[in-house]
């Protein structure tokens, strides 16, 4: 993988070894006692050897910026390998910030690049070649080829350090030479120079240095003639002051690279012209329709008719009928009617910021910023094709060799799939940044299938959800990839494959489509129903490209991949999986007469019990960690700026990352980590768990934010750190954030019981209480309000109302004999 962090590694070519016997010799030779002498003999016996039998490539020479005539700036320098790597045209402004970077270094402009200093009688002069590339894949940028005039006297590298948090190669080579000795123009003196050359690759922009060193001026006696007294007394002082000064340029050199970094830096030489950028949102964030882009025709966020049946894929997963007629219509990127006029219904204005964001820095969109709205449901590697066809219209539109990728979620994994595809789709990519991309799978996908998940659209039940996208191939392309069933008496992870494919759970029947947001079902008595092998398969294919979690395979040469994470948010990262039993003691609880649910995996009858990780609330850390990412950005969720999954392309510290990165300038990855670096980190939090013939929903009492059930029965998971499932009959709440007074309000559905338990989980500390076998009828409902960071040895009482009757009961802590 190249990495901007890491040193390059030029390919050895027989030239490339021949010039590094040369330069080496050279070195061991001049770093020597002073014998000039040696040093040239030994040079020209490797430069010999460089050169023989060889006839000097031609080389098409990059053009440095001259501001005269910088508007017809276009040139090609081929690499090493053949390939073409392209000068760019500057724009106006950047010939101008580089112009000011120079004039602030002292510099005057020539029509070559810009100068300072003589190096006449001992002097020192600076020369600066800048050139503007389309891609950050600047050739020859760290190890310059030597040309056939050049026989060095030293090659080293050195670190640059970071100056602003810049793009910057981290390594300088520099070549110092030395010059011949000979006599000065007028023919009246004897002098010679040192000369060290550099070249650095910042950002999108090659910059070259050549640092000249003069002797002083020794005169003659007689022009063009020394007396022997003359030579013996001159030369020896002039072949010494050569090696000497060809010393100091190389030492001059490592610190005024460093100001060129700064200058250019606070003159924004790279910040002038933006890439060309094409987004790609994630699953469910592109509306699909049934014909022209009408109201009523309307299939994703909204059904207006009904008409979700038009949605559904068969086993094999592709469509049939009339439903190959849904097409594609806008990222969700614009309030909707629905959203405004229904209460607790989230606005569907997904990436609208995120656009906006981007067109107040300069951007235009249909210009050098598009979308890339997509069907969801279809396998990913369907859309590399079209995808390509808008590469190539971008690319031609502005001109430029390369793009770059702006993904969130699971356009992460079709941004990077397009890539590996084929070779010559990475040569059009010069990075690509992903927004909480899963890239190892979700658990969360996993449950969705299984129990149903609404991707929190509240105009469509989870369960109806469940039943549309079994077969939907992206889906299974987002199931996790790494073990994440764990048998709770051995500890021991199962395999994945054997997760997904044994586990059976229930179907439904008579399955009505009511209307807009209105849907009738069945769900079948037992567990007939197992998750789609085919999909499986086509999954594993559509992965190997990328590899594993443990064996990830690197990006294409030349193709950065910056990941921006969100963490800090109680997140669905594994399950614990036992035998289900009627008689079982779940924790000093036996178990309640509705508790009876089950699923089944190979012909165990199971219970899955959920275990929460650190992560954006949809995707565990582990998952949005790949080490083929050349920078890793964590955001800690704050509650001015969520950076749960959802959310994280609006974040503002996101979008400041975002910029920097297209603006040339990626920020250093140190400054933005989480607190716990475990990939598998489990936060403070509290967890609520109803066992139950009832519906649980918490409360933030400040916000009034919902975890859980609302009024009308339809899951909302608004409490920005907490993450709400219903799976197996009981409902289980787990919130991050434990400083804020909450709620929890639990309602009869009927005539039954309900458990709740609670765990406050401090570090490696964990305080438990829980209301075993409250009875509940129809209407029931009871309330628990509580400070999670204030319990220590107190419990709230729990209040319960039926009709006019009130009653409160105390809660029992584990201390507490089990009940009998």
């Amino acid at each position: 993988m190249h990495s901007a962090l890491a040193p390059s590694r030029p390919r050895l070519t027989p030239v490339a070894i021949l010039l590094a016997a040369a330069t080496a010799l050279s070195c061991s030779t001049a770093l020597a006692a002073d014998s000039f002498e040696e040093f040239i003999r030994k040079d020209r016996e490797a430069f010999k050897k460089f050169v023989e039998g060889r006839k000097p490539q031609d080389e098409a020479r990059p053009v440095a910026i001259d501001a005269d005539a910088a508007m017809d700036l276009v040139g090609f320098i081929p690499t090493r390998d053949g390939e073409v790597g392209s000068a760019r045209k500057p724009d106006e402004n950047q010939v101008k910030a580089v112009d000011a970077a120079m004039k602030s270094l002292g510099f005057a402009r020539q029509s070559w690049g810009w100068l300072k200093g003589n190096c006449a009688n001992g002097g020192t002069s600076f020369a600066i070649y800048t050139t503007v590339y389309d891609t950050r894949s600047v050739p020859d940028a760290v190890n310059p080829p030597a040309d056939a005039d050049s026989r060095y006297y030293n090659s080293e590298s050195f670190p640059i350090e970071d100056a602003g948090s810049a793009d910057v190669s981290p390594y300088v080579r520099i070549k110092s030479k030395k010059s011949s000795e000979g006599y000065g123009r007028e023919w009246k003196y004897y002098w010679g120079t040192g000369v060290a050359e550099s070249s650095l690759r910042f950002c999108k922009v090659e910059v070259k240095t050549r640092i000249v060193q003069g002797t002083p001026h020794y005169p003659v006696a007689t022009p063009a003639k020394m007396t022997k007294e003359e030579e013996a007394r001159i030369v020896p002082l002039v072949r010494q002051g050569i090696t000497n000064a060809a010393k100091n340029c190389a030492a001059e050199t490592k610190k005024f690279m460093t100001q060129v970094v700064k200058a250019y830096i606070d003159h924004n030489v790279c910040n002038c012209t933006n890439p060309p950028v094409i987004f790609i949102p994630g699953v469910a964030a592109s509306e699909l329709w049934d014909g022209p882009g009408k109201l009523a025709n309307q299939l994703w966020p909204f059904a207006y008719l009904g008409q979700r049946p038009m949605l559904r894929f068969e086993r094999n997963g592709l469509p049939s009928g009339a439903r190959t007629n849904v097409t594609v219509g806008a990222i969700l990127r614009r309030h909707n009617f629905i959203t405004t006029n229904i209460p607790y219904v989230r606005d569907t204005n997904c990436y609208g910021p995120l656009i906006e964001y981007l067109e107040s820095r300069g951007y235009k969109e249909k210009e050098d910023l598009i979308t890339f709205p997509y069907d969801w449901r279809i396998d990913n590697k369907e859309h590399f094709a079209s995808l390509d066809k808008k590469v190539n219209a971008l690319r031609m539109a502005t001109g430029r060799k390369k793009i770059v990728l702006v993904a969130h979620s699971m356009g992460g994994l079709i941004a990077c799939g397009y890539v590996r595809s084929k070779p010559e789709r990475a040569k059009k990519i010069d990075y690509i940044i992903t927004l909480g991309t899963p890239f190892w799978g979700s658990p969360k996908v996993y449950y969705g299938l299984v129990a149903g998940y609404n991707f929190e659209n509240d105009t469509i039940r989870q369960h109806m959800c469940k039943i549309l996208f079994q077969n939907y191939p992206a889906c299974y392309q987002l199931l996790p990839r790494v073990p994440f069933v764990m048998e709770k008496d051995s500890s021991n992870f199962i395999p994945v494959d054997r997760s997904l494919r044994d586990i059976r759970y229930k179907w439904y029947t008579n399955i009505t489509w009511l209307g807009p947001f209105w849907d009738w079902y069945s769900e079948t008595d037992g567990n007939d129903h197992r998750m789609n092998t085919d999909l499986i398969e086509l999954a594993d294919e559509f992965y190997k490209p990328m590899g594993t979690k443990m064996q990830a395979k690197p990006m294409p040469e030349d193709v950065e991949l910056y990941t921006i994470m969100g963490c800090g948010i109680q997140t669905l990262g594994h399950y614990k999986v036992r035998k289900w039993e009627k008689s079982f003691l779940e924790r000093w609880v036996l178990p309640d007469i509705c508790t009876s649910s089950y699923l089944e995996l190979g012909s165990e009858k199971v219970v899955l019990e959920p275990h929460f990780h650190d992560g954006d609330k949809t995707v565990p850390k582990y998952s949005l960690i790949t080490d083929a990412a050349t920078k890793k950005y964590f955001l800690e969720h704050q509650d001015d700026d969520s950076t749960e999954h959802g959310y994280i392309p609006v974040s503002k510290r996101a979008l400041a990352i975002v910029e920097k990165i297209l603006k040339g300038t990626p920020p250093d990855p140190s400054n933005y980590t989480c607190a716990d670096t475990d990939e598998r980190a489990e936060l403070d939090s509290v967890d609520y768990t109803l066992r139950s013939d009832a519906r649980m929903c918490v409360i933030d009492a400040k916000t009034e934010a919902i975890l859980g059930y609302d009024y009308k029965d339809f899951v909302r998971e608004d409490i920005p750190t907490g993450t709400f499932l219903d799976l197996d009959s009981s409902e289980y709440a787990s919130i991050a954030d434990t400083s804020r007074e909450q709620i929890v309000h639990i309602k009869g559905i009927r005539t039954g019981s309900f458990t709740l338990i609670v765990d406050i989980t401090r570090g490696d500390k964990v305080i438990t209480f829980y209301y075993p076998h409250v009875p509940v009828q129809k209407g029931t409902s009871a309330r628990i309000q509580l400070t999670p960071d204030a319990i220590t040895d107190s419990f709230p009482e729990m209040i319960i109302k039926t009709g006019d009757e009130e009653q409160r009961i105390p809660a029992k802590t584990p201390t507490s004999p089990p009940p009998t």
